[in-house]
């Protein structure tokens, strides 16, 4: 798993001052400019939406909801317990929210002073040497066991082939394969193993990746992976 993050630099406006407890104040400030990436073309992009749509759950106030209404359109269903954010037509820069096709595109402003905050994954922050400010599990998208409040907000986006998408808060996951033309399969199932193992494990939590507690493996694994997991 990962988690999202509010990445910023020491040129950042509040650089000394933003913490745990008081991003959302410092980053709804009128002089502060925030960035993310589009939410048609990189999950982190549609993330970043949905961190705003929780922390407006989390925080019980609108306001981080408000920054977007320059780019996309924000329903409340059911009585405002379900949130619905339609970026399909998402509009450019406004004056406090610059949104670039991919995250890593954000980190240029970031250093240049541009931006003064960006949402991230938190693997990519540590991997650019930026500051960052870690967010509660109601919002980061980390936490599975948090999936049902995650639930309760969403962002349509147009996916591959102008195809509308209405995708709905989860947890962050990664999965991954040995794909069946391998050439070195040998190799491949070496690393697995490695990736797996407590050495491997720990090399990921460096990395600011969040390995999962329980791996679990999907369809039908050979035996020597299913014997892995279970150990």
């Amino acid at each position: 798993s990962n988690e999202m993050v509010l990445a910023y630099t020491n040129k950042s406006l509040y650089a000394d001052e933003i913490n745990f407890e008081n991003w959302l104040e410092i980053l709804l400030r009128d002089e502060v400019r925030v960035g993310f990436a589009d939410p048609n073309r990189d999950p982190c992009g549609y993330r970043a939406l949905m961190v705003l749509a929780l922390a407006s759950v989390h925080y019980g106030t609108e306001e981080p909801l408000r920054t977007l209404e320059d780019h996309a359109s924000v329903t409340y269903v059911d009585n405002g317990t379900f949130i619905l954010i339609d970026a399909t037509e998402l509009q450019p820069d406004s004056v406090k929210v610059f949104v670039r096709e991919k995250s890593v595109d954000l980190i240029s402003l970031l250093e240049a002073g541009v931006l003064d905050y960006a949402f991230e994954y938190r693997n990519v922050a540590l991997a650019k040497g930026l500051r960052f400010v870690k967010l509660p599990d109601e919002v980061n998208l980390a936490n599975p066991d948090m999936d049902d409040l995650y639930s309760r907000v969403a962002v349509r986006i147009v996916g591959v082939g102008g195809v509308v998408k209405t995708l709905e808060g989860v947890s962050i996951a990664y999965g991954l394969t040995i794909p069946s033309c391998v050439v070195h399969r040998k190799h491949a199932v070496k690393f697995v193993e490695f990736l797996l193992s407590d050495q491997g494990r720990q090399i990921l939590i460096e990395d600011g990746f969040r390995p999962l507690d329980e791996p679990f493996t999907v369809g039908s694994p050979p035996p020597w992976l299913d014997e892995l997991v279970e150990t």
